[in-house]
């Protein structure tokens, strides 16, 4: 999708990863991380749920911004 990089499925149980088809620099932008923007508790919820059906996956990335904790959960397709 973008210039450089490439999905792959990893031919192991962790499934779809991102890799390089080129060399990258520091401050080089390399990819978005898209998804529903979500709080640690709601994030915490739905990581229940996922676990329930191994189907599905997980995708989802945790940051703190200032004292709170959110995530941005990336499971859902959307063809982005």
């Amino acid at each position: 999708c973008e210039d450089g990089i490439e999905t792959r499925d990893t031919g192991t149980i962790k499934g779809r990863g991102v890799f390089a088809t080129k060399k990258f620099y520091r401050n080089d932008y390399i990819v978005e991380y898209a998804g529903e923007l979500l709080t640690q508790a709601e994030a915490k919820h739905r990581e229940t749920l996922y676990g329930r059906n191994h189907k599905i996956g997980c995708y989802m990335y945790y940051f703190k911004w200032g004292e709170k904790v959110f995530c941005v959960d990336a499971t859902e397709e959307t063809g982005r």
